[in-house]
């Protein structure tokens, strides 16, 4: 039985001598250090995957397997792992043996690192009833975001062992071996009839305020459906600027779940709280007032916005989410029409050195309600019912230990094709934690 083999070297990282990727036998042994986590001044993330699917016809749960992540945290020595040993990543495609690592480090000269590599053992691309096969072997991405003396830096890393095609599926066709796999030269390795394989993407970026990396070792095109696999992703960023805590948070002006738990209509814009805050810097997303926005059939919203803003010095921070709704009219087309408007859900945080943490949802209000143009008033329970159109309830606020979330409205629709279908306007959440500074 002889094969097609490919032998490929694909690497690349922002310096291309790869130097970026090397640690000293010093930071080699802090990062050993089992149990150890050591608090910075730096927010970091990282996660990775084995595979990515876009378009086609594919498996409900395909998408990221391995799946592992660190989500924001200023602690080196953090250390995540996840495998998968067998994965259907699409139709004709499959892995084995995959892993995701996702760790921390800081180093004993001081440069602090975020890390993200995924491992797959092996990939099958084709079956018995296609034209032809192919095996890859040996897949690994590795992205690194780190700060040191010279400041942020960025830098991704990706390998193939070996891609081997079998021509006529089963084996009987001799094969050439071409060495190199995947590279500029020679960009597209053909699985006859079945795949297209070539180098994934990748993306770096760094500035005085922080640093990002992200690469997919390579991209796999079904022909007969156009489903796009990716595979063994890694993403880190680093940045600075933590110098008391960590926020998080995130706000929307709208989101619509229909009476089954399916969500009709995400969250709307949406915005996330950098986990160091936005340096002061007042951050917004919306929908033009000009553009009205469909919920669902017969609710229709104005002017959505989500904003955001935090700041932090080594003595205090100050942060806040905002959901709005300039207007929102309920029962379009019937004979009764609630409309609402000014809608604000705010939660707001703040920290002083020695005072402790406080959270509240001052700023969040309502301006109006009316019906038919005749006004509303919330009862003692914060709720107005309007038989067979729907139920209002306001300023719902949860607390946990970390966070505080509100949303200003929410709107269940009682009676026609809608039945049950809840409806929040003006959703913020905030929080901020400490670790360890």
């Amino acid at each position: 039985m002889s094969h097609k083999v490919f032998t490929t070297g694909v690497s690349l990282s922002v310096a291309a001598t790869g130097l970026l990727f090397m640690t000293s036998p010093a930071q080699a042994s802090f990062a050993a250090a089992a149990g150890t986590l050591t608090p910075t001044n730096f927010a970091m993330e990282a996660s990775g995957y084995a595979t990515r699917v876009k378009g086609g016809q594919v498996p409900a749960s395909s998408d990221q397997s391995a799946f592992q992540v660190i989500g924001c945290t200023n602690l080196a020595g953090k250390n995540k792992t996840n495998a998968e040993a067998t994965a259907d990543a699409a139709p004709l495609i499959s892995t084995k043996d995959a892993a995701t690592r996702v760790w921390t480090t800081k180093s004993a000269d001081g440069v602090v690192s975020s890390w993200a590599r995924n491992r797959i053992a092996s990939v099958a691309i084709g079956d018995a009833t296609t034209p032809s096969t192919a095996t890859i072997n040996g897949i690994t991405s590795t992205s690194r975001a780190f700060h040191d003396t010279n400041g942020f830096h960025a830098a991704t890393r990706t390998s193939v062992l070996s891609i081997t095609v079998d021509p006529d599926g089963e084996g009987g066709v001799p094969g050439v071996t071409t060495p190199g796999g995947p590279t500029a030269d020679n960009p597209v390795i053909e699985v006859p009839g079945v795949a297209e394989i070539s180098v994934g993407p990748k993306k770096t970026a760094q500035d005085a305020n922080g640093a990002s990396a992200q690469a997919d070792a390579l991209r796999i095109k079904l022909l007969a459906s156009d489903t796009v696999v990716f595979l063994a992703h890694s993403r880190a960023t680093i940045n600075g600027g933590v110098v008391s805590g960590l926020f998080r948070g995130s706000a929307y002006a709208s989101k619509a779940t229909a009476a089954g738990g399916r969500v009709t209509s995400g969250r709307t814009p949406y915005i996330v709280m950098p986990c160091q805050g936005t340096d002061g810097a007042v951050i917004s997303r919306d929908i033009a007032r000009a553009n009205p926005k469909v919920i669902v059939n017969g609710v229709v919203a104005k002017g959505l916005h989500a904003d955001q803003s935090a700041d932090q010095t080594r003595l205090r921070a100050s942060g806040y989410e905002r959901g709005r709704v300039e207007r929102v009219r309920i029962g379009e087309g019937t004979n009764r029409v609630l409309a609402v408007s000014g809608i604000v859900g705010r939660a707001n945080v703040h920290f002083v050195r020695g005072e402790g943490i406080t959270k509240d949802v001052k700023g969040s209000h309502i301006l109006g309600v009316t019906l038919n143009g005749e006004p509303q008033r919330f009862g003692s329970d914060g709720v107005i019912r309007v038989a067979n159109l729907a139920k209002l309830e306001r300023n719902i606020v949860k607390r946990t230990k970390l966070t505080i979330q509100v949303t200003q409205l929410r709107v269940t629709l009682l009676g026609g094709t809608n039945e049950g279908t809840v409806i929040d306007l003006g959703v913020a959440k905030v929080g901020f934690s400490r670790s360890g500074l």
